[in-house]
C-alpha cells in the first residue's frame, strides 16, 4: 500500500521536474525558510542543511545510504554554493538513487514514510495499558501543504513536550500527531498510564498551549484559535452515582408509608359503615377488604411510579440502540464499498445474515426496555381499578393482580440484568479487550487516514504531471476504496467507544427500574392479600353482601 500509493505518481515525476512549474511554489517555501544568511538565491553549507535537516527531513536517509551533508553539497555545487537550478537538477537527477524518491516526496509534500497497512490489529503495549486518553485540537493558519516534513517532526516534538516536560511517560508509541489535508486542523492524542500523568499533562499543556498565543509561540506557526484540550477515560469506569438510586429508594418508602395511611383511613370508613369495631389489621384493618379502597389508591400511584422509573432505562437503551444501529449501518457501508473491505466483512461468515434483522429490530431495543415495566403498570391500574369498586369478591382486581406480580418480578429481573451489564463492561477482566478497541480507534484510523490523503495527494501530484492514464486508472482505484473505507472505520470506531460507555451508564437506570418494580411488587401484592387471595374478602362489598369468609375473618367472628 505505501509503495501504491505514490510510487506510481513518483515514476513519471522524476523525468520531468525541470521541465514542469508544480514545484516552484514548494521551492520557494524552501528559500523562505532556509535561504537567510544571507538571503542571495544560493544556499551555502549551513543552509543547505537547513533545507535537507530541517525542511526535508532527510537525516535517516542520508545515514542509510553511507552519505554526509559535506557530501551532497559539494555533489549539487560543484564545490560552490549552490544556486536553485543546481538545487532542482540535484533533487531531479544528480541525488543517491537510494533516497532521491522519498527526498521528491517530500518536497512535493507527499507522505511516502507510510506505516503499512498489516498489523492494524496490533497495538502497542503502553498503548493497552494506558488508562485515560488526552486529545488536542488546534486550528492552524496554514494548510498542511504548506509544512515540510521537518516543520511536522519539530511541531510533534513541541506538542509531546508539552504533555510531558520530563519525557517521563510519553513515546512515540503512545502519541498520535496528524494534520489531515483541507482541514486546516492539527490534532494529537497521547495515552496517559494513569490519572496523575493525565492531571498533569493537562496542567502542563493548559500552561504552554492555554491561547492561541501561546500555541503559537510554542510550535512557530500561526494558530488561529485557542487550542482544545479534553482529558477522558481510555475506557469506561464503575461511577455510579447514588443520587438518584436513594431519591427514588426514598420516594418507595413515602409511597409505601401513604398507602398504609390511605389504607388505615379506608378502612376506618368501612369499619364504620358495616357497624364493626376495629379487631386486628389483618381482620378488619388496614390489612383487611375494610381497607381495600386505600390499597388501590396506592397501587395505582405505584403504577405511576414504576412507569416514570422506566423512563431512564428506555432513553438509555434506546442510545445503546443507536451505537448498535451505528455500527451495523457501517459494516453493511464495507460491503458496497467493495475490494478488501467488503472481504473483510464476507469473513463474518453466516453473522452477515443477521444484519438486516439486526437493522428492522434494534429501533425497537428501547421500547423493549420499558415493555415489562409499561404492561406492569397497566395491569396494576387495571387491578387497581376493579378494586376501588364495591364487591363482595373482588375477582377481577385479584386476577389482575396475579398478572402484574409476574410483570414486576419479571421487571425487576431484566433491570437487575441491565444493570449488571452496566457493571460487567468495567470489570477488569473485560478492561484488556475494550482497550483494544480504543486503541486500534485511536491509533491506527489515523494511520489509514493518512493513508487515505496520501493516496490524495498522489493522485492530484500524478494529473499535475500529465501520469498516463493507466497510471491515473491505478491510483484512482485506490482513492475509491480507500477514502470511503476509512470515513466508515471512522464512523464505526466512534460508535464503538460510545456504546462501551453508552453501555456502563445502564448501572444506574436498572437499578432505579428494579426499586421501582420491586415497589410495585409490594404494593400490588398488598392489595392482594387485603382483598385475602383465594377467599372472598369481608368488609369489600356493601354491609350484608357476601357469605365466604376468609379464614382471618372466620377466626375473629369464632371468637
Amino acid at each position: 500500500m505505501r509503495a501504491l500509493l505514490c510510487i506510481l505518481a513518483l515514476a513519471s515525476l522524476a523525468g520531468q521536474v525541470a521541465a514542469e512549474e508544480w514545484y516552484q511554489e514548494r521551492v520557494n517555501a524552501i528559500e523562505d525558510k532556509c535561504d537567510t544568511n544571507p538571503k542571495d538565491g544560493k544556499y551555502n553549507l549551513a543552509e543547505f542543511t537547513c533545507v535537507m535537516i530541517g525542511a526535508l527531513d532527510m537525516k535517516k536517509e542520508f545515514d542509510d545510504a553511507g552519505t554526509t551533508i559535506e557530501a551532497e553539497y559539494a555533489s549539487a555545487g560543484g564545490g560552490d554554493e549552490v544556486d536553485e537550478d543546481e538545487f532542482i537538477d540535484y533533487v531531479a537527477e544528480d541525488a543517491p538513487e537510494a533516497f532521491q524518491s522519498t527526498m521528491l516526496a517530500n518536497l512535493a509534500g507527499v507522505n511516502l514514510d507510510m506505516p503499512e497497512t498489516e498489523g492494524l490489529a496490533t497495538v502497542a503495549p503502553d498503548v493497552l495499558d494506558a488508562d485515560f486518553v488526552i486529545k488536542l485540537s488546534l486550528k492552524l493558519a496554514a494548510s498542511p501543504e504548506d509544512f515540510f516534513p521537518g516543520d511536522l517532526k519539530n511541531m510533534k516534538a513541541a506538542l509531546m513536550g508539552a504533555l510531558d516536560p520530563d519525557a517521563e511517560w510519553i513515546t512515540d508509541e503512545v502519541f498520535v500527531f496528524q494534520v489531515l489535508s483541507g482541514s486546516s486542523v492539527m490534532s494529537a492524542t497521547a495515552f496517559a498510564p494513569d490519572e496523575a500523568s493525565a492531571d498533569e499533562a493537562q496542567t502542563s499543556a493548559s500552561e504552554k498551549l492555554g491561547d492561541k498565543e501561546s500555541a503559537t509561540a510554542l510550535l512557530g506557526v500561526e494558530v488561529t484559535e485557542d487550542p482544545e484540550i479534553e482529558v477522558a477515560r481510555s475506557v469506561p469506569v464503575l461511577q455510579v452515582s447514588t443520587t438518584l438510586p436513594i431519591i427514588i429508594g426514598v420516594v418507595a418508602i413515602l409511597l409505601g408509608l401513604s398507602t398504609c395511611f390511605l389504607a388505615k383511613r379506608s378502612g376506618g370508613k368501612r369499619r364504620a359503615l358495616w357497624s364493626i369495631d376495629y379487631a386486628g389489621c389483618c381482620s378488619t384493618g388496614c390489612c383487611s377488604g375494610y381497607g381495600l379502597k386505600g390499597w388501590s389508591q396506592g397501587t395505582f400511584l405505584a403504577a405511576i411510579f414504576l412507569l416514570g422509573s422506566a423512563i431512564p432505562i428506555y432513553v438509555q437503551m434506546t442510545a445503546v440502540a443507536d451505537r448498535l444501529l451505528c455500527i451495523v449501518e457501517q459494516v453493511k457501508a464495507l460491503t458496497e464499498i467493495g475490494g478488501d473491505a467488503a472481504a473483510l466483512v464476507e469473513g463474518l461468515g453466516d453473522a452477515t445474515a443477521l444484519l438486516g434483522t439486526l437493522e428492522q429490530s434494534l429501533p425497537l431495543l428501547g421500547i423493549a426496555a420499558i415493555l415489562p415495566a409499561a404492561l406492569a403498570a397497566v395491569f396494576m391500574i387495571l387491578s387497581a381499578g376493579f378494586a376501588f369498586r364495591t364487591s363482595s369478591t373482588m375477582c377481577c382486581a385479584k386476577l389482575f393482580a396475579l398478572i402484574t406480580q409476574l410483570f414486576c418480578l419479571l421487571s425487576a429481573v431484566l433491570y437487575i440484568i441491565f444493570g449488571a451489564l452496566g457493571v460487567a463492561v468495567t470489570l477488569e477482566v473485560i478492561q484488556p479487550i475494550l482497550k483494544l478497541i480504543t486503541g486500534i480507534c485511536e491509533t491506527k484510523i489515523p494511520i489509514m487516514a493518512d493513508l487515505a490523503e496520501g493516496a490524495k495527494g498522489a493522485l492530484a501530484m500524478a494529473e499535475d504531471v500529465g501520469s498516463s492514464a493507466a497510471d491515473l486508472a491505478d491510483i484512482q482505484a485506490v482513492v475509491d476504496v480507500l477514502v470511503p473505507t476509512v470515513e466508515t472505520f471512522g464512523a464505526a470506531c466512534d460508535c464503538l467507544t460510545e456504546l462501551m460507555f453508552d453501555l456502563s451508564y445502564l448501572v444506574v437506570p436498572g437499578a432505579v427500574a428494579a426499586i421501582a418494580s420491586f415497589y410495585g411488587l409490594y404494593s400490588v401484592h398488598g392489595l392482594c392479600c387485603a382483598a385475602k387471595c383465594c377467599y372472598s374478602p369481608t368488609g369489600a362489598g356493601n354491609p350484608g353482601e357476601g357469605t365466604t369468609l376468609s379464614k382471618t375473618d372466620q377466626a375473629v367472628q369464632d371468637v
